[in-house]
């Protein structure tokens, strides 16, 4: 029908959908959060199967949902984040494995910054004789990784021992595996 032709054709309004979505993870009513994580890892399922799809030049322009990476790469990472500070301990150590995948993918240089994000993104002040465009990769891969890796980070401070020992094993094995 209709509605298949229009599926993955939206274009703005991300940022404040996955708002609500991770606000959901913080909802009292259960069917109210379950039913906003189910939207978002549906969306990043959709996602990393793009990014996988894409191989090695990571080009998912054309693709919606591999558009939804690159654009609002953060976005995603911070809505799992407030879904591991949520009340419900399922939903916080599945968020986790979410970020483990999103983890693997970026490392492998899936995900490109968007060019309208290039554009508006302030580039560091040059000093002369360094190479420019080497710290401004570093710098775009490093404001993807900071998220994450403090997110995880925070976990430290949760009350639920589980979700504490999972987020610093977390946090560990990513850096281990793709810093090290």
């Amino acid at each position: 029908g209709n509605s298949n032709g229009h599926q993955g054709t939206l274009r703005s309004g991300w940022r404040s959908i996955l708002i609500v979505i991770g606000t959901a993870g913080l909802d009292k009513n259960d069917s109210i959060a379950l039913q906003g994580f189910k939207l978002l890892t549906g969306q990043i399922e959709q996602c990393l199967s793009v990014a996988n799809e894409a191989g090695e030049d990571g080009d998912v322009s054309v693709k919606q949902p591999g558009s939804l990476l690159s654009e609002y790469f953060v976005d995603l990472v911070n809505t799992l984040l407030l879904y591991i500070s949520g009340p419900r301990q399922d939903l916080s150590t599945k968020s986790i494995d979410s970020l483990v995948q999103m983890s693997d993918v970026l490392a492998e240089g899936k995900v490109k910054l968007s060019s309208t994000r290039r554009k508006s993104a302030t580039s560091p002040v040059a000093l002369p004789g360094s190479a420019v465009e080497t710290s401004d990769v570093s710098n775009d891969k490093l404001e993807l990784w900071w998220p994450m890796l403090l997110g995880l980070s925070q976990t430290m401070g949760d009350r639920r021992p589980e979700v504490r020992v999972k987020g610093l094993g977390t946090l560990m094995s990513i850096i281990n595996k793709h810093f090290f």
